[in-house]
C-alpha cells in the first residue's frame, strides 16, 4: 500500500443527496424530501422540498469571519421563535425530532451547525417605492418595540464599533496586497475620525439607543405580499445600535443623499411607530458610511474560498469607492 497524506479542507460542500438522507431521519417530515443546493459561501443554503413545502436549509462554514459560536446561534434561533409568539412575521426554525433547532455535521474540515427555516414567500421589496419602504420602516419600528424588553436566555454578539470595524480592518490589513497600503492608511484615518464623532454623539449604550438588532436589515432580506413584510436571514442578529438597521438598508440601496423621498418614507414608517432622536438621526449619517467600511472588509471571508486573484481585485476596488465616499 503506497503512503499518502492526509489533508483536511478549509470547505466542502455536501452532496444534496447524501445530505437529504440525513436531514430526512432528523425531521418530522410527511413526505420524502428532495434538496438541491441554492448557493455556497459563507453559508451553504439548499432548498428542502416535500410535497407542496419548501424549506431552506442553511449551513455555516466551519470557520468564519465574524466570531460566531453556538451561544449566538442559539440566541438566534431563540430570538426567531419569541417574535413569531409575538405575531412579527419571519421565517423561524424547525424543531428536529428530538427538539432541538440547531443540528450538527461532522465535516471534514470540523463541526458544523445547520438549522431548517420556513420559506420567506413574497417579493422583495423595490427600493424605490415609496408605499414599500414606508412599510419597512415600519416593521423595522415594530421590530424594535417588540425586543425592547426581551431577555433572552443566550448570549448574541455585541456589535459595538470594536467588532463592527477594528475586528474586520485588523484582518483586512494582514492581507492586502500591498503593505503599506496608501489608499488604507488614509481610510483607517478618515474611520478614527468618524468614529471619534459617532462616540461624541452617543457617548453611551443607553437603552433607547442600543438593544436587540436584526444586523442585516435589508430589502433582499426581506418579502412583501398582501399579508405585509416577512423579514428573514438573522444570523447577525445581536446587540447594537439600533441605528445599524437604518444603515444596512441605506448600504444595500445604494442611497447617498438620505432626505432623497424613499430613505424619507423609510423613516416616516418607521416614526409612525417609534421614535428617534435628533441625534441618532445625525449619528446614521456617519454610522452609513462606518457600516460601508465594515462591510468591505468581509471580503476576507472570502479569500480561501475563491483565491487571491479575486480578493486582491475586489479589495482595490473597495478601498477606492471607500475612499471617495468617507
Amino acid at each position: 500500500m503506497s503512503n499518502y497524506n492526509v489533508i483536511v479542507p478549509h470547505y466542502s460542500v455536501m452532496l444534496a443527496d447524501s445530505l437529504a438522507t440525513i436531514i430526512q431521519q432528523q425531521y418530522s417530515f410527511k413526505h420524502d424530501i428532495r434538496m438541491e443546493l441554492l448557493s455556497a459561501a459563507m453559508n451553504d443554503i439548499y432548498r428542502v422540498y416535500s410535497g407542496t413545502y419548501r424549506y431552506y436549509l442553511r449551513i455555516p462554514r466551519h470557520e468564519r469571519f465574524w466570531p460566531y459560536t453556538l451561544e449566538s446561534y442559539r440566541f438566534e434561533m431563540e430570538l426567531l421563535n419569541y417574535l413569531r409568539q409575538a405575531d412579527l412575521k419571519v421565517t423561524y426554525p424547525i424543531p428536529t425530532r428530538d427538539k432541538q433547532f440547531l443540528g450538527i455535521l461532522n465535516a471534514p474540515e470540523g463541526l458544523r451547525y445547520y438549522c431548517l427555516q420556513t420559506e420567506a414567500t413574497g417579493l422583495e421589496p423595490d427600493s424605490s417605492d415609496v408605499k414599500h419602504m414606508y412599510k419597512l420602516g415600519e416593521y423595522l419600528a415594530k421590530f424594535h418595540q417588540i425586543t425592547e424588553r426581551y431577555q433572552p436566555r443566550h448570549q448574541g454578539l455585541s456589535w459595538d464599533l470594536d467588532l463592527l470595524l477594528d475586528y474586520g480592518l485588523s484582518k483586512l490589513k494582514t492581507h492586502l496586497p500591498e503593505d503599506p497600503n496608501p489608499d488604507f492608511k488614509e481610510i483607517l484615518q478618515r474611520v478614527r475620525e468618524l468614529t471619534a464623532s459617532f462616540y461624541e454623539l452617543l457617548p453611551e449604550k443607553s437603552s433607547l439607543i442600543w438593544g436587540i438588532i436584526h444586523g442585516n436589515y435589508k430589502t433582499k432580506h426581506t418579502r412583501i405580499s398582501d399579508d405585509g413584510i416577512v423579514s428573514f436571514d438573522f444570523e447577525n442578529c445581536g446587540y447594537g445600535y439600533r441605528i445599524m438597521d437604518f444603515a444596512y438598508i441605506i448600504h444595500q440601496t445604494n442611497i447617498t443623499n438620505l432626505k432623497n423621498r424613499p430613505f424619507q418614507e423609510f423613516l416616516k414608517g418607521y416614526l409612525s411607530l417609534r421614535l428617534l432622536s435628533d441625534v441618532e438621526i445625525k449619528a446614521l449619517q456617519i454610522m452609513s458610511k462606518l457600516i460601508l467600511v465594515s462591510q468591505a472588509t468581509r471580503s476576507v471571508g472570502m479569500r480561501d474560498l475563491v483565491g487571491v486573484l479575486w480578493f486582491d481585485q475586489q479589495i482595490r476596488n473597495d478601498l477606492t469607492i471607500i475612499k471617495k465616499i468617507l
